[in-house]
């Protein structure tokens, strides 16, 4: 892409930003930064070698340092969890953040299954949507639902109360 064309977001980015209108999630702006410091901690084991205590991986570098990034969106958009779209793998994303929950947006025509491309997870963890139903309410219903974030519908009745209408001008 050169400077001139405009960013085209991908199927997940886009669904990213819709699971961020919702009232349940905070879109965390696209951006490099947990790519970069995964790369940035494996080039420098060696020297980061006293900051990676033994337990639980998603308490170590990068892990923990980008989970206070996501605590802090979600802080300041006053919403209770994050969503985001990364270039990592699964597996590796799996292993930093032992309890998160991933959504793979996947061609289903040009990709191998999943079998032969993503260690199994246990159960509640993973949910692919085809590249084709991204833009779909079913789509993102579906999602929400995997996610434990489902719409209540909510009817307010105020028949019984009175309220002020304004006057025509």
């Amino acid at each position: 892409m050169t400077a001139t064309e405009p960013w085209i977001p991908t199927d997940a980015e886009e669904l990213t930003r819709r699971l961020g209108e919702t009232p349940f999630l905070c879109a965390v702006p696209g951006k490099r930064l947990l790519r970069d410091l995964v790369e940035a901690v494996s080039r420098s084991q060696r020297d980061s070698a006293p900051l990676m205590l033994p337990g639980d991986p998603g308490s170590r570098p990068p892990a923990s340092w980008y989970r206070d990034v996501q605590a802090e969106h979600a802080r300041r958009s006053a919403k209770p969890r994050t969503v985001e779209f990364s270039g990592l793998a699964v597996d590796r994303l799996s292993e930093m953040f032992p309890s998160c929950q991933f959504i793979l947006v996947r061609n289903f025509d040009h990709l191998p299954a999943r079998s032969r491309r993503i260690p199994p997870l246990p159960p509640g963890r993973l949910l692919e949507v085809p590249t084709t139903t991204v833009d779909d309410d079913a789509t993102l219903d579906r999602i929400l639902a995997f996610l434990g974030e489902g719409w209540t519908e909510t009817i307010i009745d105020l028949a019984d109360r009175p309220h002020a209408v304004p006057a025509p001008r």
